[in-house]
């Protein structure tokens, strides 16, 4: 009998499964697709909707001065963490597609998909979707 992977760790290979197999989007063939703004608009929806769940963290400065975000998802502060970083590469759309979807995702599923529910119940998740802001903008 195959050892069942746990949550946590089924979630990341899917994850980097997703960002591993995607393309480089052009951001002029997408206006405003996941620009750094509408990723502060969606973090900040997501912590109006599931404060209980949802932590908002300045974890650095960029060279031009912007915030870096951090989005900490868990329903346990101080639990084990895991850390995903996507948009280091600002023109490559799909890492911060997928991260933002992943995150969705969970807190779609939190209270309703028992694997989710006990990832989030035991683990702190760190998101930080995009990483490199000042490239972002340009």
């Amino acid at each position: 009998m195959a050892a069942r992977r746990p949550a946590a760790f089924a979630a990341f290979i899917g994850l980097a499964c997703c960002i591993a197999a995607s393309r480089h989007i052009a951001p002029e063939d997408y206006p405003d697709f996941y620009t750094n703004a509408r990723v502060i608009r969606e973090t900040d929806a997501w912590q109006k909707k599931y404060p209980e769940l949802i932590t908002l963290d300045e974890v650095g400065r960029s060279f031009e001065n912007r915030e870096i975000r951090a989005v900490r998802i868990t329903h346990k502060v101080g639990s084990p963490a895991m850390v995903l970083m996507a948009g280091i590469h600002p023109r490559e759309q799909p890492p911060t597609v997928c991260a933002m979807r992943f995150v969705d995702e969970l807190l779609n599923a939190y209270g309703k998909d028992d694997e989710v529910t006990r990832l989030l119940n035991t683990r702190e998740l760190w998101l930080i979707p995009v990483l490199n802001v000042d490239g972002k903008e340009y």
